[in-house]
This record gives structure tokens, C-alpha cells and sequence, in this order.
């Protein structure tokens, strides 16, 4: 894998929008109609946020992408804020805004209180690609990132087949949230490697 540059972003975007067109999340925060077209504007917004973080990789094929980077890589910005506002206006359903928010702000609130990790946001491959690219591609690279910075990583899903695949990986469920009103089921993973860093260093 190789970090991508701002010239990968329709490319990027394209695989995502594919790769997550039946996610329970994006079906909830985008607009019932043009689907195709609302989850493409997420998946810009994911792009042009990550992007700023170093935080965006694709394979050498160009057909799976994975978004992660280190959490307190950088403050919010004015510009992050603007990414936001044309993100509302353009994908999100206007009735469901205050759910959305409220969502939202349940997941920061019940993801691990720790400033410093890696999170891992979205990993996806164009399921057109044959044969498809190995998860192995993607474990490698960000394990490899989390070994060097000594940090831990974060993530969530709301699809049960996701979650079996990042335990598979060696994560372990550390929390799970049920958004009864709008049935969206929340997996927060985790995968250590700081606390396993420090406790391989105290046995030798």
C-alpha cells in the first residue's frame, strides 16, 4: 500500500462509495434518494478530512483503500468545519439531522478516553475487483504504523460481518452500543500494541 495524494481522490472516493453502499451507517446519515450520488459526498468529506492527517492509503491496484491515522494527529480547523457544512447541505437528510448529531456524538463519547491512538475509519475494496485484495494487505501496513508509533488502534463498525472480520485480524470488541431509535448497532474495537509494548519491555 502507498499513502495516497490529493490526486487519488476521485479514485478513492469511487472505491469507497462501492465498497460501503449498503453499510447501515451510510444508509442512515444520506438522503434515501441518489444514494449512490450522497455516499460518493461522504466519502469526499472522509477524503479531503484524511487527507490532511496523512491519514489516506491505497493498494498499488488502486482497488482498496484504508483511512486511519493517528487521532491527535490535528486540531479541528476552520476548514474542517467548512468540510462539514458542505457535507450537511449537500448528503445528509435535513429531517434526520438531529439524530445524526445525537449518533454521532454518542459514538466520540463512548470511544476509549485515550488522546492518542490510531483509528481506523474506513477499510474498503471495489468489490468488482477480481480477485479481490487480501485483508492481509491492509493488517500489514496499519499494524506496521501502530508497531512504530507505539500506539493502540480504535475502531467501530455497525455490520456484524465487519466486526467478525476485524476480530479475525486480532481485535477484540471493548464496548457495543445499541442506537435503539434508529436500530443501528455500534461495535467499538480495539487492537493493542502500546500496552503490549510496555509489557513485553517490564519482562525483559
Amino acid at each position: 500500500m502507498r499513502r495516497a495524494t490529493r490526486n487519488d481522490r476521485d479514485r478513492v472516493v469511487k472505491v469507497l462509495q462501492k465498497a460501503f453502499n449498503d453499510n447501515p451507517t451510510m444508509l442512515f446519515i444520506t438522503r434515501g434518494f441518489n444514494k449512490d450520488k450522497h455516499i460518493a459526498k461522504v466519502m469526499q468529506y472522509a477524503f479531503d478530512f484524511a487527507i490532511r492527517r496523512k491519514g489516506v492509503y491505497v493498494t498499488q491496484n488502486g482497488k482498496g483503500v484504508a483511512i486511519y491515522f493517528r487521532f491527535d494527529e490535528r486540531k479541528k480547523d476552520m476548514l474542517d468545519f467548512y468540510y462539514q457544512l458542505r457535507l450537511a447541505i449537500t448528503a445528509l437528510p435535513i429531517l434526520r439531522l438531529q439524530q445524526i448529531w445525537r449518533h454521532n456524538r454518542m459514538v466520540n463519547k463512548l470511544r476509549a478516553n485515550k488522546c492518542q491512538f490510531l483509528y481506523v475509519w474506513f477499510i474498503g475494496v471495489d468489490p468488482d475487483e477480481h480477485p479481490r485484495t487480501s485483508p492481509t494487505a491492509f493488517k500489514r501496513k496499519i499494524f506496521e504504523s501502530a508497531k512504530k508509533q507505539q500506539l493502540d488502534i480504535y475502531a467501530e463498525t455497525t455490520r456484524r460481518e465487519l466486526k467478525i472480520g476485524y476480530e479475525r485480524l486480532g481485535f477484540e470488541v471493548y464496548k457495543k452500543w445499541h442506537n435503539s431509535k434508529n436500530g443501528l448497532n455500534v461495535w467499538f474495537l480495539k487492537k493493542p500494541f502500546a500496552s503490549h509494548t510496555l509489557a513485553m519491555a517490564k519482562n525483559h
